[in-house]
């Protein structure tokens, strides 16, 4: 049996990491080709608290097998499939993890909302 934080890892995801922000508030990314991940993506909104404590209703749960910064950009896909000019892309807002019972496994997922149509800037 594969271990919990693999488990039922059928989509494939597009991550832009997000390594700080700019002048302006906006996230930067470390690069402008994104990297392939496995994840288990669901689109269903529902109301989570984010870090600044607020209430807010995200658009999605994406299960991961890796943390995952907050501010992230992440497009479901594969990289071949990308859009030119890019569309459906979402940010990350929140970063969660948990124990299985033994605690030997951890898993991983982010809160999800849509973002604009084009990535933020690369961080110099």
């Amino acid at each position: 049996m594969p271990a919990f934080e693999v488990m039922d890892l059928i989509h494939t995801a597009v991550y832009w990491e997000a390594v700080g922000i700019d002048a302006y508030n906006n996230p930067t990314i470390l690069a402008e080709v994104g990297v392939e991940i496995p994840c288990r993506w669901n689109a269903d909104s529902r109301e989570v608290v984010n870090p600044k404590g607020a209430v807010v209703t995200t658009d999605g749960l994406v299960i991961v097998n890796q943390d995952i910064a907050i501010g992230s950009i992440l497009w479901l896909g594969e990289l071949a499939d990308l859009p030119d000019p890019l569309t459906d892309l979402v940010q990350v807002i929140k970063f969660n993890t948990g124990d299985d019972l033994k605690g030997r496994h951890q898993r991983r997922s982010v809160d999800i909302m849509k973002y604009t149509d084009t990535l933020p800037t690369v961080s110099s």
